[in-house]
């Protein structure tokens, strides 16, 4: 679970940054915007993938991996050129931050929302009389003859009529989502002290872009010859996909058609697929963990199962609520075993070079985050509650990613306005208080991109690789910036050429769909407190709390209770397999080989993850480029 069972002393400050060349910065905000078109193009527009929800940010290791191979051509050739690992990583970490703004599950979500209540009222669904006057002006776009280039297409975005109308409201959000990146770099600071050098977390997932630039993996024989494998796999399917003559090298069996019968047609789907990219970051994570996220994923089959059987009704299309329960569990924990250094971190903070500064901007950041939420209509109780419910769970997605690294983590159709409103009841709040919740519905759609988790990620390259805490943190926030600018401009402007309703394949409107429909019915029945939702959120936190107690007690328990908060989900149904291949792999090595063989081993598994990666990445590429859906890597 960590790295090394001592602790270690914070250094005072942190060390010397080494020199970085302002042109990487030009660099860096010169490929985010291009790879925001490159992500919207491949998820959105063509739908070829689905991968920006997996916890390994996979555009931004596609283009890194290009850069370091290109880079070594200058290091040869034109050394003057070529760049160091220092900032191969920085741009590498830039990129991850800007990713979680512009992936399928934040800010593409957001765009969406904004017009969707006004397009799609009709006098049947009455939206107009339940909500409409309670949607902020600022924060929204009505008029419909704007909108029609948006669903329909064959219009600009650059249009000064329809241009000026979304500036305001862009202006608005990009407030709120710069509170929410300083937030988060503050955050970061604040709790890498105890997570760096005291705790001693792991962070797998920054083994990836560490063993490829200050690494030794891309040296071994073993890690060109797992590229070349599986990068070819990737190429004859991408083949297979476009000419199905070309055979096809078949990964994935679904076993959904052998549970039909009852009880058993209650598993729902199950595919089996193995993925190289999961299985290679597998690798790098606990064995508990990793042992615990496939045995809990057959646990809740198991689960959904014995209820079905037995009869009993549950909320949740994948218990949801258990799930979020445990989430809240380890925020909690999390919180609670780390008090003692809360003031230490402080600190810590104000002791770095421009610590003091960046503290007081993250405070006035999160006065902001509060009063923009009371100002949409939350009022100020219902955003302080909101926004620590909020935070809370981001919180525990940061410690899962920090501490154990799992491939993915999701929490779908249970945010803080469901809390809320399931726990206490609807009645509780008033129209506007819940249709500013809806309103930010993007922002809690599954909890798979946040840019905190990418930030700790950050700040755990920057120690490994002796650059300094605050300088990262200022890259990372650059990053996220120019992802948060690229996120509405590259939407829009490709929206109304093709048109939401006309030529865009992906999903586009489906959220908003939801949180709209949800809050109609919020307003026209006005349900009470759902007990059965909080005793299954009561389940789930008992549940991660025996665990946790488990664990302390007795070290043989071999159940990870981060493994029952992601062990389920859609995106766990389909990597499931592959974590439990990773797992099998590292546990045979582990058990007969030893360290040394765990060490010789994982060139071989970085080259999985490399081949996979560029293979998958390249026929996203080419799908982006010519417009046209290709071989899809994930799911």
């Amino acid at each position: 679970m960590v790295e090394t069972p001592q602790r270690v002393s914070a250094p005072v400050t942190s060390p010397a940054s080494p020199p970085v060349r302002f042109f990487v910065l030009i660099g860096g905000l010169l490929l985010i915007p291009l790879l925001c078109l490159w992500v919207v193009e491949a998820e959105i527009v063509v739908a070829t993938v689905h991968a920006t929800i997996l916890s390994l940010p996979f555009a931004a290791a596609f283009v890194t991996t290009i850069i370091i191979f290109v880079n070594g051509l200058f290091q040869r050739y034109l050394p003057r050129l070529s760049l160091s690992s220092v900032e191969i990583l920085i741009l590498y970490c830039m990129m991850a931050v800007a990713t979680t703004l512009f992936s399928i599950d934040t800010m593409t979500l957001l765009i969406p929302m904004m017009g969707h209540p006004f397009w799609f009222a009709t006098p049947e669904n009455r939206w107009s009389d339940l909500f409409h006057p309670y949607l902020p002006d600022w924060l929204t776009v009505r008029d419909r003859d704007i909108l029609r280039g948006y669903y329909y297409g064959g219009a600009s975005f650059w249009e000064p009529v329809v241009f000026l109308n979304w500036l305001t409201p862009l202006l608005w959000w990009l407030l709120f989502v710069s509170s929410l990146l300083v937030i988060s770099g503050g955050l970061g600071l604040f709790l890498s002290k105890r997570w760096l050098w005291e705790e001693r977390l792991s962070y797998p997932l920054t083994r990836y872009p560490l063993e490829l630039t200050v690494g030794k993996a891309i040296k071994a024989k073993t890690f060109w010859y797992a590229l070349l494998i599986v990068a070819f796999i990737e190429l004859i399917n991408g083949f297979h996909s476009l000419y199905p003559q070309v055979p096809q090298m078949k990964l994935m069996i679904d076993l959904t058609p052998f549970f039909q019968t009852e009880p058993w047609r209650a598993i729902g789907s199950l595919p089996v697929r193995f993925y190289p990219l999961v299985s290679g970051s597998a690798y790098f994570a606990p064995t508990d963990l990793t042992f615990s996220l496939w045995l809990f994923f057959v646990l809740w089959k198991v689960q959904m199962v014995v209820r079905h059987w037995l009869g009993w009704r549950f909320p949740g299309t994948y218990l949801g609520e258990q799930v979020c329960g445990a989430w809240l569990g380890l925020a909690a924990a999390t919180l609670w075993r780390g008090r003692a250094s809360w003031v230490p971190s402080v600190k810590f903070v104000s002791s770095q070079r421009g610590g003091k500064a960046f503290g007081l901007s993250s405070l006035v950041a999160a006065i902001t985050f509060i009063s923009f939420l009371a100002q949409s209509g939350m009022g100020w109780a219902v955003a302080v509650a909101w926004a620590t419910l909020y935070w809370m769970l981001v919180l525990a997605s940061g410690r899962m990613r920090a501490e154990l690294g799992p491939p993915t983590h999701e929490l779908h159709f249970i945010g803080p306005e469901a809390l809320l409103v399931h726990t206490i009841g609807s009645t509780a709040f008033s129209t506007r208080h819940l249709t500013a919740m809806s309103l930010f519905y993007w922002l809690v759609y599954g909890f798979r991109a946040h840019p905190l988790p990418s930030l700790l990620e950050s700040l755990k390259i920057a120690e490994r690789s002796l650059l300094g805490l605050m300088p990262m943190t200022a890259w990372c926030l650059c990053g996220g910036l120019a992802g948060a600018l690229s996120a509405p401009i590259v939407l829009l402007s490709r929206f109304y050429r093709l048109g939401a309703l006309s030529k865009v394949q992906g999903y586009s409107i489906y959220p908003s769909v939801e949180t709209y429909q949800r809050l109609a019915e919020w307003l026209t029945a006005r349900p009470s407190t759902r007990w059965d939702i909080v005793r299954e959120l009561l389940i789930g936190l008992g549940l991660f709390s025996a665990m946790m107690v488990a664990r302390s007690y007795w070290l043989w328990f071999p159940l990870h209770p981060v493994g029952y908060t992601v062990g389920t989900g859609w995106t766990m149904s389909w990597m499931w397999f592959s974590v439990l291949i990773g797992w099998m792999v590292k546990t045979v090595v582990l058990r007969y080989w030893g360290y040394r063989g765990y060490q010789r081993t994982m060139p071989f598994m970085v080259g999985a993850i490399t081949g996979q990666i560029l293979g998958g990445s390249g026929w996203a590429a080419y799908g982006a480029i010519v417009g046209k859906r290709t071989y899809s890597f994930f799911p």
